[in-house]
């Protein structure tokens, strides 16, 4: 039996190199591969940067699979290509880590490429056709394997050049590969369905096998996007509130300086005079509470005459900064000072003692407005003077408490705040949870920050203290991702998409079975064809009629002569067939000599006469000799040509087939006028008659069924003054274009009606009124943006909309239509151009509905 083939396989039996892969398949396969990768990155898994299913991966091991070793350089290309535009050129610099990243992960991709084309090619077979159980499994057992190659050395060499912590190592190793095997599993057979062999079997799998495999990778993929939406939704929400505990703590710590300074104050304002060792140990018990403050400062108020008495009984000169900022020097004259008289902690601070406050970082006019209103003020952002000459710009501030008398008479008790140390004593909870950025909005000076470059922020809020407002902004940090990382979604992808690779592989080994089979049928099919060819050839070879005759009477062969005389059909011909143009009274002879050579099994032969209809008889000398035959009787025999009878049946035929076209042609036009009967001529939608037979409908299945309908009513702004302008041509021309709109963007289940003139209502089942309003306001902006050329003129045109909706608003045709129409007269009032929805609430709808 000749064995089953394709055709036109062409398949080789290793990796070469087909002579049809040209300069531009290689370059398609490099824009693939870039584009590929540029869709995968969607899916990436956060923290990390692996993609749930890499589709290059795939499109690597086919093209070598399909192409050779050849399409390795190319594969080279397209990876550094890839890696360039999603890495290093995104971040905006290309330093040596970044090349060397690059080279290697580009590296990776070509090794496992080339190994996986090597092993599925000899795991496949030399046809790679796919077409049975062994090979797919096969596939299904190596892929797995193959595809641990650019996973393990890519991350290694990341790893080791610091680009990826040894905290997310394992889970990208793990999402790299399951995203690679996946991506080998899928779009490996898609390209093979694209160009791969033999060519006939695979083209025919793009619907039966692709469309499948397709939507089911689209459909889990959709379902990946929308929950692992969800899931970051989740995320930022609880980030959201840690956020607001971070501004509410920060605010506190904030308040709390408030405290601590009214404290200091109220020891201050008391009756006992203060002295160094008293300011001591009565603000350094306080000062121990608040780790946050650098130092504790009394500043007293010192008049100018009172400058020289001051200087000489503490012992201090009142100083100020330089020009430079650089070193102190004494103050110049001012009708008041705040010098620092006394400061806690002491040591370290001492350069600070006849520090005049009111210099020029805090202009005297606020101090005094301080004091005046005796309230809490904070400083703007400052380079403390305890930080210079150290390395780095850390902020600080001041905040300054008024003190209204005592014994050392008015002044201010200041605390002194390192901003960064104040901000990383308020939040050791965090942990690098968060990037955090507070900004002095009067300032514009950024006081802490610690964001990454490229990070948006995710949160914000306001803070208000000591008279200024700070601007506290915040952004989920890499560690924030990793302890909330949810795994739902990407397992919902894995588990759809693997069940799509099986799914992929039952189709692929049905559609190869099937294959099989046809190939077997056709090649068995082609040797019966050749044996019935030399064997008819033989018998229509000879001279006359012959035939040959079964027990039953039937005719199961017969030579052209025979058929031509007889005008004879393909099969299914019986001995009275041949016996309608003998001579009746012959027809007992054949019926004897049939019935003599079966029971005889031997010969005979008879005279018969053919009515040719027009007076003539054909005389024919027909004889028969019994055979048998794989155990079944037949009689075989020759005879003289029969003429033909066919005319008859052929003209019986012809007033058939023209009975059926006049039947189809009035059906369809039936049809052509049953639908002119509800269809507007000018816009093609649906007339008034057939909305008042089908609303009603709609809203009885809405009632029985539970659903909503939204019922939207539509009408061209200015469209008289655009007749009267331009014509009722240019006014048509219009109503055909908003309708062709409307009919681009309906679902099929939208009744689209024109109203009357340049009104349209739109019946919308299944649609709320918010989502129909989303809807409809989008085909109003696309409308608005049409241009319609008429002549010499470029049109435009407008449209306004009113929505009702079903319950809401009413139950009846009548009621909603009225209320939408409202909604619509609404929309015109206010400007046009508008989409307006009816209120549910009191007051609506007006009361002449």
């Amino acid at each position: 039996m000749a064995s089953a083939t394709y055709r036109n396989s062409g398949h080789r039996a290793g990796i070469g190199t087909p002579d049809r892969l040209g300069f531009p398949a290689l370059l398609s396969l490099i824009v693939a591969y870039v584009l590929g990768g540029k869709l995968s990155m969607a899916l990436v898994v956060a923290p990390g940067f692996a993609a749930a299913i890499f589709a290059p991966a795939g499109i690597a091991i086919g093209a070598v699979l399909i192409g050779g070793y050849m399409t390795l350089p190319w594969i080279f290309a397209g990876s550094i290509l890839f890696c360039l535009w999603n890495g290093a050129v995104v971040n905006g610099h290309l330093d040596a880590h970044a090349i060397y990243a690059v080279l290697l992960m580009s590296l990776a991709a070509v090794a496992q490429a080339a190994v996986g084309g090597a092993v599925l090619r000899r795991a496949l077979g030399p046809s790679i056709a796919m077409d049975h159980g062994r090979p797919l499994i096969r596939f299904a057992i190596f892929t797995p394997l193959i595809c641990t190659i650019s996973a393990s050395l890519s991350l290694a060499s990341l790893f080791l050049l610091g680009a990826i912590s040894r905290e997310i190592l394992v889970s990208s190793w793990f999402i790299w590969w399951i995203g690679d095997s996946l991506a080998v599993l899928l779009v490996v057979p898609l390209t093979l369905m694209l160009c791969g062999e033999p060519r006939q079997l695979w083209r025919r799998r793009l619907i039966t096998v692709g469309i499948p495999m397709v939507g089911g990778l689209l459909l889990f993929v959709v379902i990946f996007l929308r929950f692992g939406s969800w899931e970051k939704r989740q995320a930022l929400l609880e980030f959201d509130r840690l956020s607001q505990q971070v501004s509410d703590r920060i605010q506190t710590r904030f308040e709390g300086q408030e405290i601590f300074l009214q404290q200091a104050e109220a020891f201050l304002s008391s009756g006992d005079a203060v002295t160094e060792e008293s300011f001591k140990n009565r603000v350094g018990r306080i000062f121990m509470r608040y780790p946050s403050v650098m130092a504790v400062e009394w500043a007293p108020r010192v008049m100018d005459n009172e400058r020289q008495d001051f200087e000489a009984r503490n012992n201090l000169r009142i100083r100020e900064q330089s020009a430079d900022r650089k070193t102190f020097v004494t103050a110049p004259e001012h009708k008041v000072y705040y010098p620092i008289n006394f400061i806690e902690p002491r040591s370290g601070n001492e350069e600070m003692l006849g520090f005049n406050l009111a210099d020029q970082r805090i202009p005297l006019a606020v101090l005094n407005a301080a004091a005046t209103a005796e309230r809490t003020l904070i400083s703007p952002p400052i380079t403390l003077l305890q930080d210079r000459g150290k390395e780095g710009i850390h902020r600080g501030l001041l905040v300054l408490y008024p003190v209204s008398s005592g014994p050392e008479g008015p002044g201010f008790v200041a605390s002194v705040i390192r901003v960064n140390q104040f901000m990383n004593n308020a939040l050791p909870f965090l942990k690098g949870q968060l990037y955090l950025r507070i900004v002095d909005r009067e300032a514009t000076v950024t006081l802490f920050d610690n964001f990454q470059a490229g990070t948006k922020t995710s949160f914000e809020a306001s803070l208000h203290f000591g008279g200024r407002d700070y601007h506290l902004q915040t952004a989920p940090s890499a560690e924030y991702f990793r302890s909330h990382r949810a795994w739902q979604s990407w397992a919902i992808l894995v588990v759809g998409l693997s069940f799509t690779a099986l799914l992929s592989m039952a189709l692929l080994l049905s559609t190869g079975h099937a294959a099989r089979i046809e190939a077997l049928v056709i090649s068995r099919t082609a040797d019966l064809n050749d044996e019935k060819n030399f064997s008819e050839t033989v018998i229509n070879s000879l001279p006359g009629v012959f035939y040959m005759l079964d027990r039953a009477g039937d005719l199961t062969q017969w030579n052209s002569n025979f058929g031509r005389v007889f005008s004879l059909g393909e099969s299914n011909v019986k001995t009275e067939d041949v016996l309608k143009t003998i001579v009746k009274e012959d027809h007992a002879l054949i019926e004897e000599a049939i019935r003599r050579v079966y029971a005889t099994r031997g010969y005979a032969e008879v005279e018969v006469r053919q009515d040719m209809g027009d007076g003539k008889l054909r005389h024919y000398l027909v004889n028969g000799q019994y055979t048998k035959i794989a155990g079944r009787h037949y009689m075989f025999g020759t005879g003289m040509d029969l003429t033909e009878i066919q005319n008859a049946r052929a003209r019986l035929h012809g007033a058939n087939v023209e009975l059926e076209r006049r039947v189809k042609e009035i059906h369809a036009l039936q049809a052509l006028l049953q639908e002119q009967a509800i269809r507007d001529p000018l816009s093609g939608l649906y007339n008034r008659r057939y909305l008042d037979e089908t609303l009603d409908r709609e809203l009885s299945k809405a009632q029985r069924e539970g659903y909503p309908i939204s019922i939207v009513m539509g009408d061209i702004d200015h469209f008289k003054n655009l007749n009267d302008t331009y014509g009722h041509q240019a006014g048509d021309a219009v109503i055909r274009l908003l309708s062709g709109l409307l009919r681009d963007h309906a679902r099929a289940s939208d009744i689209l009606c024109r109203f009357g003139g340049e009104e349209f209502l739109l019946v919308m089942p299944g649609i709320g009124m918010d989502d129909a309003y989303v809807r409809v306001d989008q085909w109003r902006a696309l409308f608005a943006q049409q241009r319609l050329s008429f002549g010499v003129f470029e049109l435009s045109a407008t449209v306004s909309f009113g929505i009702s909706a079903y319950p809401v608003h009413g139950k009846t045709a009548e009621r909603l239509i009225a209320v939408a129409d409202e909604a619509l007269y609404l929309a015109k009032a206010n400007s046009r151009n508008r989409v307006e929805c009816a209120s549910p609430s009191e007051g609506w709808p007006p009361p002449n509905l």
